[in-house]
């Protein structure tokens, strides 16, 4: 039996990209399969959950609607913001965020 679960957890560890090789190329970046069905009004007021992974999500997704969602800059500023510390997933995400909806807005304003 535990050769069995040692074989089961090599196999499932060998599936993952990079996991023990050295050198391993970086994984893709997550994207959102449908960018347009973000849910913005949602999306903000799970900025405000008591939970980081909620947050997290939430500020990935905001960023990966782009333009759509400037109403959440000063939603996404203030979790930026936090007092946790730059290098916290939730506030790292809202950074991450901030950066691709300027950048979505900026590019919208060049092709007007």
């Amino acid at each position: 039996m535990l050769k069995y679960l040692f074989l089961v957890g090599a196999l499932t560890c060998l599936s993952f990209t990079g996991c023990g090789a050295s050198g391993a190329d970086e994984p893709a970046p997550l994207k959102l399969k449908d960018a347009a069905s973000v849910d913005v009004p949602l999306e903000i007021k799970t900025l405000t959950s008591r939970n980081i992974r909620s947050r997290t999500f939430s500020a990935f997704k905001l960023g990966e609607a782009g333009a759509r969602a400037a109403e959440a800059l000063p939603a996404l500023e203030k979790l930026a913001d936090g007092p946790s510390g730059p290098e916290h997933p939730d506030q790292k995400a809202a950074a991450e965020a901030i950066e691709k909806i300027k950048a979505s807005q900026l590019a919208a304003d060049g092709n007007s």
